[in-house]
């Protein structure tokens, strides 16, 4: 069994703390028998990761959308293998594999996969390369129980990064020109902490916001900037953010809780991550200018992000909405959040009724080619590539609309439960009514939507309605909600929250 060693023990302690039938298309692509993707190349036109084979097996694989998918097999004497990451055009990939007896760090650049070797123990793996595949790194086990970070380079072969004091390390990610590499270790005391290493200054602990553990989870391609999550004096994990200047920063928060920045741009300046809050966590996007700033949900409790490109302008995540249920997200500065499902739909021109994007695995340097899991409308799973077209860009008015029509209709479908529940209420009676209008309004400013969007006759009559269909939300949010405040009775709070959602969106028209 392919096994992850010290490095994913640690991330497995950080989460503890934090308690369509496919359309055959080069922009939307089912990924046959994928069981997961791990890395893309920078431009995203390669991926890596796991191919079911069988039998309980997988093999790594390289996927292209001009080529498909190549099994790169295994080891001799071996029945499993993963790809875990790539260079910058996908020529070369290193990974795990078993050799029939134990886990091997592998490299492959054509042909067959190459043993990397260990420290003199049993096993090792390849976590990841650099942008010219010159550089890998990973661990290596030292003997039948210690593990220990190291580099391998083209030119030097494998490098022992020793460790902080303790008995393990563990190598995670490197710079593009793989002069820097980020990882974990134990120090002497038995702490898990984050070290940053350079040939000139070795092994460095970055330090802590007061605690005994601290996880990398990114690192710019320049090597200047490291994140991730450290834990404080209290035991609650914390975003930091660390420079060779400054040394270890706390990012702050969005409300009381924990957090964890997760990616980091290529030049350092953009940080996306999450924070809680009082009311659940949500995703997070940091710069030096702005502070911390929420991306917020789709009218749910929580958000969460899961990949960003190099420049940090597309951030791809999952939003909650008041069901419950969690939706991808795409954000970008001119557009904010969106529905990711619905901007492939608009983009590729796919119907992707009844799918659900359960996650975002890989994103190109660009943001527009990514890698997601799916679930399709019969429940089953799979990997799918899409890009979405430059020249098909979605203007503000189309993205919005779908999201005020359901919110209109929400708002009115809670009230007249509300009003059911209780009709002596005025209150409810009220919220009813506003909300009937504001459906009313909203059907009346949907007609006339595509002469003034789309065939640009700009009269007032649109606005004027949809200002309209604003005040009956408004209206319907007031009694809902102080009807709600008061009694607690049932979809009082429902009605109030989807009628504010739909409030929000309308707003996005007059700006």
């Amino acid at each position: 069994m392919l096994v992850r060693s010290l490095f994913s023990k640690a991330v497995a302690t950080l989460a503890a703390a934090l308690a369509i039938s496919s359309v055959q298309a080069q922009e939307w692509r089912v990924l046959p028998n994928v069981l997961s993707v791990e890395q893309c190349s920078h431009d995203g036109r390669v991926a890596t990761g796991r191919l079911n084979v069988g039998g309980g097996d997988f093999h790594a694989f390289r996927f292209t959308p001009d080529g498909g998918i190549e099994d790169l097999g295994v080891m001799p004497g071996g029945a499993k293998s993963g790809g875990m990451s790539m260079d910058a055009d996908g020529s070369v990939i290193a990974g795990i594999a078993d050799d029939g007896v134990d886990d091997r760090a592998f490299r492959w650049h054509g042909g067959a996969l190459i043993d990397m070797g260990t420290f003199g123990g049993p096993s090792a793996l390849a976590r990841f390369v650099n942008a010219d595949g010159l550089t890998i790194v990973g661990d290596a086990m030292v003997n039948a129980v210690d593990t220990h970070a190291f580099v391998w380079r083209a030119d030097a072969g494998k490098i022992d990064l020793g460790t902080l004091g303790g008995s393990d390390s563990s190598a995670a990610l490197c710079s593009d020109d793989g002069m820097v590499v980020v990882g974990v270790s134990y120090d002497a005391v038995g702490d898990l902490k984050t070290f940053v290493w350079t040939d000139a200054a070795g092994m460095q602990d970055v330090g802590d916001l007061g605690g005994t553990f601290t996880l990398p989870t990114g690192l710019s391609a320049d090597g200047s900037t490291a994140v991730g999550a450290s834990l404080d004096g209290g035991g609650q994990p914390l975003p930091f953010r660390w420079t060779e200047a400054g040394g270890l920063e706390n990012l702050g928060s969005l409300g009381p809780g924990p957090g964890a920045a997760i990616r980091v741009s290529t030049d350092g300046s953009v940080i996306c991550g999450y924070s809680m809050t009082a009311s659940g966590a949500r995703a997070f996007r940091w710069t030096e200018a702005e502070g911390m700033k929420s991306l917020g949900t789709f009218g749910g409790a929580e958000s969460y992000p899961e990949a960003m490109n190099a420049k940090g302008d597309y951030i791809v995540g999952l939003a909650q909405k008041p069901d419950t249920t969690l939706d991808a997200f795409l954000w970008r500065p001119q557009h904010g959040k969106r529905d990711l499902k619905w901007v492939i739909e608009q983009s590729v021109g796919v119907d992707l009724t009844g799918y659900r994007i359960l996650s975002c695995d890989a994103i190109s340097r660009s943001g527009r080619r990514m890698y997601l899991t799916v679930e399709r409308p019969d429940a089953s799973v799979s990997s799918f590539y899409v890009e979405l077209a430059p020249k098909q860009r979605v203007a503000k008015d189309r993205w919005q609309a779908p999201y005020i029509a359901e919110h209109t209709n929400a708002t009115l479908a809670y009230a007249q439960l509300a009003n059911q529940y209780d009709p002596g209420s005025a209150a409810s009676e009220y919220a009813y009514l506003y909300a009937q209008y504001g459906k009313t309004y909203g059907d009346a400013a949907n007609k006339i939507r595509a002469d003034y969007y789309d065939k640009k006759k700009k009269s007032n009559s649109y606005l004027s309605l949809r200002y309209s269909q604003y005040q009956m939300e408004y209206y319907a949010f007031l009694n809902a909600y102080y009807y709600g405040a008061q009694s607690g009775a049932p979809y009082a709070a429902e009605t109030a929250s989807s009628a504010y959602q739909a409030m929000t969106y309308l707003a996005t028209e007059f700006e």
